[in-house]
């Protein structure tokens, strides 16, 4: 069955959780590289690196960018000239090398992330729910929204959602959709079957349906949004997916996921005390911002320690000076 899937969260008490993918399961995290500052692809880096590192990071640089990408292999790097809108552009990069995965019978996850504003918390492959939908071969869309906005914050609500429908499609969708609550294609996640299939239909649309302005101004979250709820209840999507409001999801969409804490060990918490694995938006508000930026500063080469002999700046070396020092004064005093 391809659609909706239905993911019953938190497990019951006494249920047996779902055992992960297979051993040789692979795990990737896919982004495309423009228009952000060095600061803000630290934090994304750093932050795969420190609790998933078994993840691949792959990424697509627009061209001449450097932004302290050494971190990254360069193998896992690739360059493109922009052609469009980024927002949109970045599906073209990502569908071949999804399609080469498959062709090459990989299994595993995968998450789409923006580079600019996405910071990791934990490992989301030990999480129950990326389990779930690589057991099910499904992807998460992630509503947007806050706890007062018990089914997600309605696209009407959002004059930037609305704005990117009419511009897309026509005013007859933006009115028609305008009840439905807000996904967001900032961060997605699931089974590299569906993810590929995700992506696939995704360009499809936006190339046959949607407007040129569309293409041309990014609006993948216009696409999104008439995927899920225009083609979804008429079952014409053709990958299984789930819709969980952030606040039960291992992605937090903070532009209107508050209240939320940031504690003293710089972690985020969402007002029912959960901690997302992943969290997007972060720099929407300038507190978090400041404190994940200065979890993650960029050190670019960082500091490399050559032994005591190396420096004259070392402790050793200031100590060998003083004994030095003190040795010719007491020879001075004895003669």
């Amino acid at each position: 069955m391809i659609g909706a899937l239905a993911l019953q969260l938190p497990l019951p008490t006494g249920a047996v959780a779902i055992a992960g993918p297979p051993p040789l399961a692979r795990y990737f995290v896919l982004a495309a590289v423009a228009d952000i500052e060095t600061a803000q692809l630290n934090v994304f880096l750093q932050s795969w690196r420190r609790y998933s590192p078994q993840t691949q990071v792959v990424l697509w640089a627009e061209q001449n960018t450097t932004l302290g990408l050494e971190v990254v292999p360069p193998h896992l790097v690739t360059r493109f000239a922009r052609a469009g809108h980024i927002r949109l552009q970045r599906y073209e990069l990502y569908l071949p090398f999804l399609e080469e995965l498959q062709r090459q019978g990989v299994a595993g996850g995968v998450v789409l992330g923006d580079a600019a504003d996405v910071v990791l918390q934990s490992d989301p492959w030990r999480d129950s729910v990326a389990q779930i939908l690589i057991a099910e071969n499904a992807i998460l869309l992630a509503l947007e929204g806050n706890p007062e906005e018990a089914e997600g914050k309605r696209i009407r609500d959002c004059a930037e959602a609305t704005h990117l429908l009419d511009q897309c499609f026509n005013a007859g969708v933006a009115q028609q959709l305008g009840d439905r609550p807000l996904a967001c294609p900032g961060v997605t996640v699931g089974s590299l079957g569906a993810v590929t299939a995700y992506v696939r239909q995704l360009l499809e649309v936006a190339g046959s349906v949607a407007t040129e302005e569309c293409r041309t101004q990014g609006g993948d979250q216009a696409v999104l949004n008439f995927l899920l709820h225009n083609l979804g209840p008429r079952a014409k999507l053709r990958f299984k997916h789930s819709t969980l409001h952030h606040w039960h999801s291992l992605i937090h969409h903070a532009r209107y996921g508050w209240p939320f804490q940031i504690d003293r060990f710089g972690v985020l918490r969402r007002h029912n005390g959960s901690t997302p694995a992943i969290v997007h938006q972060y720099d929407r508000w300038t507190g978090s911002q400041g404190i994940f930026q200065g979890q993650y500063p960029h050190l670019g080469a960082g500091f490399f320690y050559k032994g005591p002999n190396a420096s004259n700046n070392t402790p050793m070396a200031r100590m060998k000076n003083i004994c030095r020092l003190c040795r010719q004064n007491n020879t001075e005093v004895a003669a």
